[in-house]
């Protein structure tokens, strides 16, 4: 009735494609996730300056990131959070 071509056999040059596709979307979508990740432990300099931007800075500064979060506004962060995970 219909003609149906089979997809299933690409061969080689449409699989090396399929997956050079799929590579190039993770990496578009997973490196700013990252940055959101590492940008916390650098400091403003480090983050305008330094021409690598995926470089981890130091655990000190993340921590105090991540305490300057969590009392923003009495610790409303933490009521966000709450929030996202429970709708």
């Amino acid at each position: 009735m219909f003609l149906k071509k089979n997809t299933t056999d690409m061969g080689i040059l449409g699989s090396l494609l399929r997956y050079a596709v799929l590579l190039i979307f993770v990496i578009y979508f997973a490196v700013p996730l990252l940055w959101l990740l590492i940008a916390p432990s650098r400091d403003t300099t480090q983050i305008t300056n330094n021409p690598n931007s995926l470089a981890f800075g130091s655990v000190e500064r993340l921590v105090t990131s991540w305490q300057n979060i969590m009392s923003y506004n009495g610790g409303e962060a933490v009521l966000w959070l709450g929030n996202s995970v429970k709708y």
